[in-house]
């Protein structure tokens, strides 16, 4: 019944269309064709047959023939009526008989208001008074100030969408500036005469043009310029032009395309820039969300970046050939602090703010960035860079360029390169880090190396080299080209190293052990046999043999340690320096193939061997998290990665983007790396010693994305140290690292701010952290060295990143804690740039060192005394003897009767220098108890 149904519709419609078909033929045959036929002008302006622009007049021939009788008249009629000028016919020739042709003017006169008009025009013959007729669409664009386009911001605004967005206007400006971005495009900025403004100080009266691939504009072909210019204008700063087109967003931006804009008049040229538009001095106000405002009316702009001026972080390089510098006024009080490593700006809840009494106050809108488009179109080079300032270089000249939005950042786009004076404070010399005393001292560093790659294509990754296919798992996660966080060469890989050895030597005084956040997780290469300090530097990337042919576990150069690191480690001895050993878990790498990692000196550092009952480094994990385990939790081995799925809860609040972002269904997408350290105090195996847990992350990127995510990571991090510290309470644990998120009081999300899928502010994604039994030394930092209390700068900010958490012995055994000042405030490397000032910025982030006491203690030496017994060393003759005296020593000690200890171990070390002596025992192990003895403390 439906199918038959639907049959009888289909003819139903097919008869319908047949009648209408007839009559509309019938109907055709009865109306007479007209007898004259009318031609209207043509534009070549889509959708229109006459366009021109406001205060512009027009003129345009209309022709008009019948071949049966002469044309007498043409008249016309507008639809809607304008409301001021005229539309009309003028200077009508009437046809001198049967097929001439007749002709008059249809004219827009300059009065006519902005609109489209419907034009009808008639043709009269002698024997009908309507022969023919043709219609005329006319545009009249409107022609508008700029702060139209922009629209005004008013003083709470937060919604800047163009007021004209999709409209086709017309806006006269100059030319103030041409601009050019890495990639080659091109672009410039227009401004309005000072005095021919809309007067609104809360409207920009500048606008971006982006002209891509061009650096000439079309111009109109019904408006003057064709005949000034012809087809194309080359744009010319100092230039005043009548430009048409749409209003175009690009992410934010009030811009034109030069690819549907159009110049309709060049009505001035070989203008001075400076003395022809209003230029003020760049003054943001210090409320963030004021500033936002502030450069929104200002947007396309050119506005003064004055002498004085003060660099605020190194400069950032982006792609290799993009650059930004982040300044504030050198008026500004923040510039004027007496104590000059405190003249940069600070977190909001950083003891050095601007308003240090309050935790979330005013974002810090005073920063302002200079971007480096307008140098690369000065130059006409897309490699132009700004030049390498780093935080406390002055601004010495003035320097004017516009405003332009880009990634969320108004940049002031200067038009001559950076005039510095370097003589401010050095950076590095901002409470150094302080080498540690061997004999009594061990320290540890956490270091963030940015994506140190090497540059050798390794078989087990699709996503480390050019021309490879891109990475991919089974969540549908994916990693594809450009790989720009690769280096472009070996020769910047070995330069890298060398400055990174240098770092690691000279400012973080060779530490015992780096846990290493952001390497290359490749394992395929080992030290090459022909290798050693001397002959490394002429080996060059030749120092490692490798296999990059074989995958996975048929690699024949595989073990177990990451190439770069182990070649960083052969750098660092080929410049004098210790001998360093890398390790790592594999696991831990994540789809991109960076991981974390260790490096660990081998003349006092032991990598212990895992124990099955460990609790963590074992087969039976004790760590407390409701959750599914990965299956590599339970293998043996130090180091060891350990993950989890993520709990449902937050699993299936989990999105794409935003606070509820997760980085696949894991808790970590780079798993945390827990190693089993011990430290000697002296030759290993002859000295007491130290044994470290250290829990090593580089935790999901952004602080304001992935909330739920990172919450998880630092709640299973408190978790690993709780089952560390409930097998030994007294044991020494460091969970450390980049953690990409704030410390207390400081979060992304101020109190009571809006948390999407979450809550409300503050996220507090540490929670779990402060609330275990660790510390952050973070605190401990910013009490005693404010000024050097940061890990990474952030579009003009300092804030940390980078954390160390140590357990309640190793805080009571804490000396120092210091970041040290060698990344963050130097400039970024540009491509085809010599590093101007050194091994100083090879990184993003600033390298934080920790130095506790190895200081003897009884427990420590009575240690050490029963090893060498086990080792068949010291023979219990002389073992029993020196244990009792140190019993009783202790005792003493503890009783406050200093003296009467000291004796006791004076006689200890004799008894063990004596059987030194007489060969009981080897004279290297003699020496080496006495020496413990002699440090131990009563």
């Amino acid at each position: 019944m439906r199918r038959a149904r639907s049959r009888s519709l289909v003819a139903a419609a097919s008869a319908a269309t047949l009648l209408v078909t007839l009559a509309a033929s019938a109907a055709s045959a009865q109306e007479p064709a007209p007898s004259a036929e009318v031609a209207c002008p043509t534009s070549p302006v889509p959708g229109f047959d006459l366009s021109t622009t406001e205060s512009y007049p027009a003129q345009r021939e209309v022709t008009a023939t019948s071949p049966e009788s002469a044309v007498t008249d043409l008249q016309l009629t507008v639809s809607p009526p304008p409301e001021s000028g005229e539309i009309t016919l003028t200077e009508v020739i009437p046809a001198e008989g049967p097929g001439g042709t007749a002709a008059a003017t249809l004219s827009v006169t300059g009065e006519v208001s902005a609109g489209t008009y419907t034009a009808t025009i008639t043709a009269v013959t002698d024997d009908d008074p309507a022969a023919g007729d043709c219609v005329a669409a006319i545009e009249v664009m409107p022609l508008v100030p700029i702060g139209a386009v922009q629209g005004s911001i008013a003083d709470d605004q937060t919604n800047f969408t163009s007021p004209l967005l999709g409209e086709r206007v017309a806006v006269r400006g100059v030319v103030t500036q041409v601009t050019m971005e890495g990639n080659g495009a091109h672009g410039f900025f227009l401004q309005e005469r000072a005095g021919e403004t809309d007067g609104d100080p809360q409207s920009s009266d500048g606008v971006f043009i982006y002209n891509g691939d061009f650096t000439t504009l079309r111009t109109e072909v019904e408006g003057p310029a064709r005949d000034q210019v012809g087809a194309d204008w080359q744009v010319a700063i100092g230039d005043e032009i009548v430009l048409r087109g749409e209003v175009g967003q690009y992410f934010g931006m009030t811009q034109f395309g030069g690819g549907g804009s159009f110049v309709w008049e060049v009505t001035d040229t070989g203008l001075d820039v400076p003395s022809t538009v209003a230029i003020a001095e760049v003054d943001p106000p210090d409320d963030a969300a004021d500033a936002l405002r502030y450069f929104r009316r200002h947007l396309g702009m050119q506005l003064t970046v004055p002498a004085g001026a003060q660099v605020v972080n190194g400069r950032d390089v982006f792609s290799g050939t993009d650059a930004e510098v982040w300044a504030i006024r050198g008026d500004h009080p923040v510039a004027q602090r007496e104590e000059p490593y405190s003249q940069r700006v600070f977190r909001d809840a950083h003891p050095l703010d601007n308003q240090p009494e309050t935790a979330f106050d005013d974002g810090n809108g005073y920063r302002f960035v200079l971007g480096s488009f307008g140098v690369k179109g000065s130059t006409g080079d897309p490699d132009a860079v700004l030049a390498p300032a780093r935080t406390f270089d002055t601004i010495t000249e003035a320097n004017r360029g516009g405003v332009y939005l880009s990634f969320g950042k108004y940049t002031v786009n200067v038009v001559d390169q950076l005039a510095l004076d370097t003589s401010g404070p050095d950076p590095a010399a901002n409470h150094p880090v302080e080498p540690a005393d061997r004999e009594r001292e061990f320290d540890i560093a956490a270091y963030n190396v940015e994506n140190l790659y090497d540059y050798r294509d390794n078989p087990n990754s699709g996503c480390d080299f050019p021309g490879n296919p891109g990475c991919f798992d089974e969540h549908g996660g994916s990693v594809t080209g450009p790989f720009d966080y690769v280096p472009d060469s070996d020769a910047e890989y070995q330069a890298r190293l060398q400055r990174m050895a240098e770092q690691i030597r000279l400012d973080l005084h060779s530490p015992d052990i780096v846990m290493i956040q952001e390497t290359e997780a490749q394992d395929v290469c080992t030290v090459a046999a022909a290798w050693t300090p001397e002959t490394g530097a002429e080996l060059g990337a030749d120092r490692l043999e490798c296999d990059l042919t074989n995958p996975g576990e048929a690699n024949t150069r595989s073990d177990g340690r990451p190439d770069s690191l182990l070649e960083l480690a052969l750098v660092i001895a080929e410049q004098g320096g210790p001998e360093y050993q890398a390790t790592f878990n594999l696991d831990s790498g994540d789809l991109r193939g960076i991981t974390t990692a260790y490096l660990y000196r081998t003349d006092r550092v032991e990598l212990l061997p895992a124990a099955a009952a460990d609790p963590v480094l074992g087969a039976d994990p004790q760590v407390a998290y409701d959750a599914e385990p990965l299956p590599y939790n339970t293998d043996v081995t130090n180091p060891k990665a350990l993950n989890t799925r993520l709990p449902d809860h937050v699993a299936d609040a989990c999105t794409g983007s935003g606070p509820t972002q997760c980085d696949g269904v894991n808790v970590f997408s780079r798993a945390p790396q827990v190693a089993l350290f011990r430290v000697w105090r002296g030759e290993p195996g002859l000295a007491s010693w130290t044994d470290l847990y250290l829990v090593n992350n580089h935790q999901s990127a952004g602080p304001d994305r992935r909330v739920l995510q990172r919450t998880e990571q630092a709640t299973y991090n408190a978790r690993i140290a709780e089952a560390v510290l409930a097998a030994d309470p007294a044991a020494r644990v460091v969970v450390g690292g980049d953690l990409n998120v704030f410390p207390r009081p400081d979060d992304p999300f101020a109190p009571g701010t809006a948390i999407p899928g979450v809550g409300e502010g503050p996220s507090d994604q540490l929670a779990a952290l402060y609330d275990s039994p660790l510390t952050n030394l973070y605190d401990t930092m910013v009490a005693e060295y404010p000024a050097i209390a940061y890990t990474f700068g952030f579009q003009g900010q300092a804030q940390t990143l980078d954390h160390l958490w140590v357990s309640p012995t190793l805080l009571a055994e804490l000396l120092d804690a210091r970041s040290a000042k060698i990344n963050v405030d130097w400039p970024a490397d540009a491509r085809g740039e010599d590093p101007a000032y050194g091994r100083f910025g090879v990184s993003d982030h600033d390298p934080e060192s920790a130095r506790f006491t190895a200081e003897p203690t009884f427990t420590s030496v009575r240690a050490l005394l029963s090893l060498l017994v086990t080792e068949e060393s010291v023979p219990p003759s002389v073992s029993s003897p020196v244990s009792t005296l140190l019993t009783n020593a202790e005792r003493l000690s503890q009783r406050g009767q200093s003296a009467a200890a000291g004796t006791l171990l004076e006689t200890a070390a004799e008894l063990v220098d004596r059987h030194g002596r007489l060969g009981t025992i080897d004279p290297e192990v003699a020496a080496a108890l006495r020496e413990e003895l002699a440090l131990l403390s009563p």
